[in-house]
């Protein structure tokens, strides 16, 4: 070979490779500091060093680009497969990146995309000269058939003609006559050599017209007992048309991403995968079973729905956690909150009083416990364990657990301020309150009785606030490590403890979750020169949470010389135990230990057979009794306490009502009010408070009938509406979701329609699923986004993400998208290209158009099923997508059916996976992609970034976005954009932060709140052709003639606002010059001619003249009118 020849890109070589030790780099920055850290080439994966490879399709990374192929793959990173059978078959696969390669060459051509340049003369006597060859024969020999005899050419010609009754699906891609052909010459050539007749059957002929049938996308499986059988071990069976890269039980995903060539032999069966030569199903065997289904409340400000969905409500005030009507097996319950007044010790502690009324009317059943570890029973101290009516009430060394025989369980941590809920998942009860819905459902859980469905967590709130006149709002602008930037970095330390020892090993529970509330905690304490162990309350939430899971952290208090503080009991006689059996905490529950379930909690606790008193704080017997009101509930008041009543305030001293201040003759309410002494005051935006026995005070309310109004009692037919805190009078109407609503005296009036349902992806990235699942995940490889080919279940679409580094490390944007119809027609959307449809003839199928900021592309079936994708040019990406898919699709998106707590779904089954990095991982389309890590907060790698990132995100949070604030949280938003602008450091920083602003404001443009926030120096447009920028503009503009024009066919016209530049009101875009013109001057095109306004033309002998009617182009000539719309025209007299 010449020397200037390129290299080849493959050789087929033995290569035999030597086993090395991969080790660390270990740096002496200092002389008694040793840092270490993995070598050039490898990244660190939860403490080993793993090797990076830049594409390894089809093998494993054993080294620093070093790709070890898979069994039958060669070449650069693997794209090269050579497959060769015993019939004497060779066939070479090379990835279409070898394409044009000027390397390449051989007798298989130089794979150029031209046929007829393969042989040429200069080729051919080039490749001659390699290797030693034998001499072509001057003369060829006779052809075999030619030399047998009339019966036996024609018992050979009748075997061969079997393929093409065989092959009968083949024909029209395959060349019958080839390989008819080659088959005589391989039948009778046999024949003349002896062979018994057995032994001379087309099996090689049909072997190869087969696999080029497969090759084809036709595959055959021709193969019979009696002819040219071919025998599997075990259970798998034969067939022409197998992957490359069977599934296996260790990779079930190894075939996603693997080259479509279809190679013969034996496979498992469909919905089976090979383990040890055996084909096994492939789905998790699950039994169903009843679980509990759990809200959390921490602080009295951090809250868990039944659902999963969490948010935080920082007014202090009462509330209802959960409330219940009775149904045929259970009794009505309702459950409330007191967070009104904040533990001085720990600010972040706001619980006071939690009430539990059981039943209704005479015969209900009250429980109350406070912050003052005192639990009352009909407002009398009770010492558990006690068991009444049902219901059994343990105190647990500084726990208390109350539970009834229909499945309701209440604990509270009055150590760590946190109270846990608890019903059956399967129950049939209807909840509602702060705890939400318990539907499996959380898009609902901010709906209460006869009211609307909030969106932020302040307005929810009020709803169920039991005395909304009361509350205190104190709603914080900015976190607390924010506010006290001072103990950031020492809160990010010490709550980081959790994702170390003695705390690993615990992968159900998301430990960030945790870990944000902790340093929430620690910097409000420190902040306020509070306790320096409040990220002990986060670590015994955390471990708690992990037991659950059967992981218990028996020593972690000692391992960490932390928290031990409990340990260090200051009750007299307590003695603290880690894990305590919950039935021998008092002499009471030793009476009633053949009731108790077993179990331990840590806890101080007093000696065997004494009892704890909550109010003295020792292990004696209760002395000290607070004030009482008997009227209905006989509730306990504690000392310098006040209570309203009708004729003014008294306070509770030393167990005494004082009374010396009260005036009678002084009315408390206002003429149009009334004195009730369990007070509830209905408004017409509360029109069903919440009432509880419990926690019951003396208050003014409207008469029956009536609500207040803005200070006024009025009828309630006469109220307005209410939603999302925005008022709307009679007659007056709103979209909520895709449904409008009427409002009427008898409150909304809405249709059903089923909805669509959306997906976004965005940033860093941050998901949020068809069913309002939010998590991110920083993978570096092709994903699955949504798909409804599930189960081996064949579907019309499959759209697929590849992410790319983007930032700090362990960070990635979205790069490229990938929209599959019906594993046919792709369109590909990548950063600074146009569009790509393959195949291009295709492209009809997609409309594909530009509006404002966004690239729509809407695909629509043919059974009226439609998907849309938009798209910003950049990282952030919307999939919509009909209601008829509901509960039918997979994927990152989840599997909209209405319950985001099954979202996280793996592959191939029913198992839903509670790590979102296990999740995400299984839905790679390329099994080779390194495996992804936790990424560490980007604002604590780059705390240079910081203040600038809190500083421009709090945009979302300011004045300019108030009006959307009470209709969309901007909370999680404003932490997104502050991860996504710290991790932002390798240039873009604008577009990380205004992709993050984006997607806040677009959640308020589908709110119906458009809020034009871009400018000049924030984020702004450069508008071209006329255009103006405007923040809410129509989603189908109306423009000149044009072949992508789209009108409102149910994918959703008029269902939002679009941000962008737009054509000023009175023109429209002429899609030919991109300017914006008068309608008028719109040309129009008749038999597929343009003919500009003002022209006219004849037909018929008749003159007719252009002018523009809405969306229509109308021409007219005396009585006579021609209509001509998108494809066709007509006339009319």
């Amino acid at each position: 070979m010449a020397p200037h020849t390129p290299t080849p890109l493959f050789l087929l070589v033995l290569v035999f490779l030597a086993s090395a030790q991969v080790g660390r780099a270990v740096e002496v920055a200092q002389p008694d500091l040793l840092v270490e850290g993995c070598c050039d080439g490898y990244v660190d994966n939860q403490g080993s060093c793993d090797p990076v490879c830049d594409s390894c399709t089809n093998g494993e990374c054993a080294g620093p680009s070093d790709c070890q192929c898979y069994s039958g793959w060669s070449g650069f990173a693997c794209g090269m497969r050579l497959t060769y059978n015993e019939v004497g078959s060779v066939n070479i696969h090379l990835p279409t990146s070898a394409a044009n390669d000027s390397a390449t060459e051989g007798l298989c051509g130089d794979f150029d995309g031209i046929r007829d340049n393969d042989y040429n003369s200069e080729k051919l006597t080039e490749l001659q000269t390699i290797g030693s060859c034998a001499v072509f024969p001057d003369e060829l020999e006779d052809h075999p058939c030619d030399i047998m005899s009339a019966d036996g050419l024609e018992e050979v010609e009748f075997a061969c003609r079997k393929l093409e009754d065989v092959f009968s699906d083949c024909l029209d891609v395959v060349s019958y006559n080839k390989y008819y052909e080659i088959c005589r010459y391989d039948l009778c050539a046999c024949v003349l050599t002896g062979e018994e007749d057995e032994e001379c059957q087309p099996c090689d002929t049909f072997h190869e017209f087969a696999h080029h049938c497969a090759l084809e996308g036709v595959v055959i499986d021709w193969r019979t007992a009696d002819f040219c059988p071919y025998s599997c071990e075990t259970t798998m069976v034969y067939t022409e048309g197998g992957s490359p890269c069977p599934i296996v039980c260790s990779n079930l995903e190894v075939s996603t991403g693997c080259d479509p060539y279809p190679v013969p032999g034996c496979f498992c069966p469909a919905v089976f995968v090979l383990s040890f030569s055996y084909c096994v199903s492939a789905k998790w065997s699950c039994v169903s079973a009843p679980c509990q289904a759990e809200c959390s409340i921490f602080g009295g400000s951090a809250y868990r729905t039944f659902d999963g969905k969490e948010y935080n409500l920082y007014t202090k005030c009462k509330y209802t956690l959960v409330k219940a009507e009775a149904t045929v097996n259970t009794t009505a319950f309702h459950v409330t909150i007191d967070t009104t007044t904040c533990s001085s010790e720990k600010p972040s502690d706001c619980l006071g009083a939690i009430a539990i009324d059981i039943g209704e009317g005479e015969g209900a059943i009250t429980y109350s416990i406070t912050s003052g570890k005192e639990i009352l029973h009909g407002g009398v101290p009770l010492d558990p364990p006690s068991t009444r009516n049902g219901v059994i009430v343990r105190r647990i060394g500084d726990l208390f657990h109350l539970s009834t025989d229909f499945g309701l369980n209440i604990e509270w941590s009055v150590e760590t301020a946190s109270v846990y809920i608890s019903l059956p998942s399967d129950t049939t009860i209807k909840t509602m309150g702060l705890c939400g819905t318990l539907n499996g459902s959380p898009a609902d859980d901010f709906k209460y009785t006869g009211s609307n469905l909030e969106t932020v967590a302040s307005e929810f709130g009020r709803m169920v606030s039991i005395s909304s006149t009361l509350c205190e709002d104190k709603i914080p602008t900015s976190d607390s490590c924010t506010i006290y930037n001072t103990y950031s970095n020492i809160a990010v330390s010490r709550c980081n403890d959790l994702k170390n020892y003695p705390f690993d090993g615990c992968d159900d529970v998301d430990v960030d979750v945790y870990i944000k509330k902790c340093k929430e905690d620690v910097c409000a304490c420190l902040g306020r020169g509070a306790s320096e162990e409040c990220e002990c309350d986060s670590f015994s939430r955390y471990a708690r949470a992990c037991s659950r899971y059967d992981t218990v952290f028996e020593t972690w208090r000692t391992e960490l010389d932390k928290c031990t503080a409990v340990m260090t009991c200051t009750v007299p006689l307590q003695e603290f135990h880690e894990c305590r059996n919950k039935c021998r905490v008092s002499c009471a529950d030793l009476e009633n230990e053949d009731n108790c379930i077993p179990g331990c909690v840590p806890g101080c606790f007093c000696p065997p057979k004494m009892v704890f008193d909550d109010r003295s704080q020792t292990c004696v017997l209760p002395e000290n009794c607070p004030c009482q009101y008997n009227q209905y509930n006989e509730r306990f008041y504690e000392a310098g306490q006040r209570r309203l009543t009708q004729c003014g305030y008294v306070q509770c001293e030393r167990g005494q009502w004082d009374e010396s201040q009260l005036d009678c003759s002084v009315a408390v309410c206002p003429s149009d009010k009334i004195w009730a002494d369990c007070a509830a005051l209905k408004t017409c935006e509360h029109v069903n408070p919440s009432k509880s026995l419990e926690i019951c005070e003396g208050g003014c309310v409207c008469p029956e009938g009536m609500a207040d109004f803005e200070g006024t009692c009025i009828d309630t037919q006469e109220c307005p509406c209410y939603s999302q805190g925005v008022k709307f009078e009679h007659g007056m109407q709103t979209r909520m979701d895709c449904n409008d609503c009427l409002c009427q005296r008898d409150g909304w009036l809405c249709t059903e329609h089923a909805c669509p349902g959306t997906c976004h992806a965005y940033g860093d990235p941050h998901y949020k699923s068809f069913d309002g699942r939010e998590f991110a995940f920083m993978g570096d490889c092709s994903y699955v986004l949504a798909q409804d080919s599930c189960d081996d279940q064949e579907g019309t679409f499959r759209i697929t993400v590849e992410n790319e580094p983007c930032g700090e490390e362990g960070f990635t944007c979205t790069k490229l998208i990938n929209m599959t119809i019906k594993a046919r027609i792709t369109i590909t959307l990548l950063r600074g290209r146009d569009p790509i449809i393959t195949p291009a003839s295709k492209a009809k199928k997609f409309n594909v158009r530009f509006v404002g900021i966004y690239l729509f592309v809407t695909w629509k079936g043919v059974d009226g099923k439609s998907v849309e994708l938009r798209w910003d040019l950049g990282t952030s990406i919307y999939v919509t997508v009909h209601p008829a898919y509901k509960g039918t699709l997979c994927g990152l998106c989840g599997n909209f059916d209405g319950n985001s707590e099954n979202d996280l779904l793996m592959p191939r089954g029913n198992f839903v996976e509670t790590s979102v990095i296990s999740f995400a991982e299984s839905w790679k389309v390329t099994a080779s992609c390194p495996a992804t890590t936790a990424s560490e907060d980007p604002c604590v790698t780059n705390p240079s970034r910081k203040t600038w990132s809190e500083y421009s995100c709090a945009l979302i949070k300011q004045s300019l976005f108030a009006a959307c604030h009470n209709v969309v949280d901007p909370q999680s938003y404003y932490e997104n954009c502050v991860m996504d602008t710290c991790a932002c450091n390798r240039g873009d920083d604008c577009e990380c932060l205004c992709t993050a602003i984006t997607a806040y404001a677009k959640e308020c443009n589908d709110q119906r709140v458009s809020i034009p926030w871009r400018a000049s120096d924030t984020c702004g447009l450069q508008c071209e052709g006329g255009q103006v920028y405007t923040s809410c503009g129509e989603k189908c503009p109306l423009r000149c003639w044009s072949e992508t024009q789209i009108q409102d066919d149910g994918t959703g016209c008029n269902d939002t606002c679009i941000e962008g530049c737009f054509c000023p009101k009175g023109t429209i875009q002429d899609d030919e010059s991109g300017q914006c013109v008068a309608p008028s001057a719109c040309p129009c095109i008749v038999d597929g001619k343009k003919i500009e306004a003002g022209n006219y033309f004849i037909r018929d002998c008749q003159t007719w003249y252009g002018t523009v009617l809405t969306k229509s182009i109308l021409l007219r000539q005396s009585n006579q009118t021609l209509w001509f719309g998108l494809t066709t025209f007509e006339s009319e007299t």
